[in-house]
């Protein structure tokens, strides 16, 4: 008999009545009760395994909540280093959404239009396109650019242009593409002011006398080159004049080399402007030379 079931009976029944005839119910209900106290075990045994179940769960998702935190933190620190980078970079960067709305623009790119990135942001597409035209010596060049540019989001740009100032930019354009999907476009513009102007010196300089900015005889034999072709295809013919400063050489001994330089710039600013003032040379290449 189950152990519970016979303290019940114990409990609650006198000792000297009879329960032989009662035998087989209580057998029954014994059995009963041992089927509960196995229904227990069994509903706590599950209960224990569910309980670990649903720890382990929960510390996977602890784990992988975590993780993801320290996912998204390097993500943001990525995110902030690249930033940092862009926005310290002379190369003016615009970024503009699907909808031409900014996304990001770093100071050089704010520089470059003269506005606030709240002024970039609350523009449309087409007052921030104004911005830049306003600035521009030919803007209807770059507005052709924009129009393909709406005709084909795909298309990649890549060219000069120069503002009313006096700065001249490369600009370069392309989409940013994610799973063969637009998702935005990207203008750089670099400032090439000054890689021009250098340029621009060192060819003068590769042409000229550094102490008295003459021609010198590169470009002398570069002129007659091209004054003997210009007479070959206009048959007519080429004179070249040698000039000779006699005694030159005692104005350097006597009053120093930077007295005869400036001698020879003025001479040559006066030969110049009486050859220039005879009509029927105006078509010849005039080269006036410190050789």
């Amino acid at each position: 008999m189950h152990k519970l079931l016979n303290r019940i009976i114990r409990r609650h029944l006198n000792d000297n009545i009879d329960i032989s005839s009662l035998e087989s119910f209580l057998d029954i209900l014994s059995l009963a009760f041992e089927q509960n106290d196995s229904d227990q075990k069994f509903l706590e045994r599950s209960l224990r395994l569910m309980s670990d179940e649903l720890n382990e769960i929960n510390q996977t998702l602890r784990n992988q909540l975590l993780d993801s935190k320290h996912s998204q933190q390097r993500l943001e620190e990525t995110l902030a280093n690249q930033r940092a980078i862009i926005d310290t970079t002379p190369v003016a960067i615009l970024n503009f959404d699907v909808d031409g709305t900014l996304s990001h623009a770093n100071t050089a790119g704010l520089a470059i239009l003269n506005l606030s990135e709240q002024e970039l942001r609350a523009n449309t597409l087409k007052e921030n396109a104004r911005a830049l035209l306003e600035k521009l010596i030919d803007p209807d060049s770059f507005l052709t650019i924009l129009k393909n540019v709406k005709k084909n989001k795909l298309t990649i740009i890549q060219t000069e242009i120069e503002t009313k100032e006096g700065s001249k930019f490369e600009c370069y354009s392309a989409p940013a593409i994610h799973e063969n999907k637009y998702i935005s476009r990207v203008w750089c513009f670099r400032d090439v002011t000054e890689s021009i102007r250098n340029r621009e010196k060192l060819h003068y300089k590769a042409f000229h006398d550094d102490l008295t900015n003459l021609p010198n005889r590169s470009l002398l034999l570069k002129s007659i080159d091209h004054a003997m072709a210009l007479g070959k295809r206009n048959n007519t013919k080429v004179a070249i004049l040698f000039i000779d400063l006699d005694d030159f050489k005692k104005i350097n001994d006597t009053a120093g080399h930077e007295k005869g330089d400036q001698f020879l710039i003025s001479i040559s600013s006066e030969i110049k402007g009486v050859i220039l003032a005879l009509p029927t040379l105006h078509a010849c290449a005039i080269t006036l030379t410190h050789v």
